[in-house]
């Protein structure tokens, strides 16, 4: 078995998503507008079979004291990263399921500059 450094660079990545990001964004408008609207700075900005590059916006108010990121805004994006990348791998027409997740950070998040 091979094993992946980087999750962006496996061979899934050049594989089609099961619907278009266009189709993909549609729906999470209409059918989680309290979550992926305009002015929640999510934004998808890239989309492959099971796997996405989802960005959340700065805002001041994710900001803990020693200028960490919350944990429940890593936690939101983290979720919503998950949501599009089965999605993108599964289509919206499949049996939706429900799993767990368990997350470690290992160091806290810091805000940086965009790149590009």
């Amino acid at each position: 078995m091979e094993l992946w450094r980087d999750a962006m660079h496996t061979p899934e990545r050049r594989r089609e998503p099961a619907l278009p990001h266009s189709e993909l964004e549609r729906f999470l408008r209409n059918e989680f507008a309290q979550v992926f609207k305009a002015g929640s700075g999510l934004s998808i900005e890239e989309i492959w079979h099971g796997g996405a590059q989802v960005r959340q916006a700065y805002r001041e108010d994710f900001i803990r004291p020693g200028g960490t990121i919350s944990g429940p805004t890593m936690m939101a994006l983290a979720d919503f990263a998950m949501y599009v990348a089965v999605l993108a791998a599964i289509g919206l027409g499949a049996a939706r399921s429900h799993d767990q997740s368990q997350h470690q950070f290992l160091a806290s998040a810091r805000r940086c500059r965009p790149s590009g």
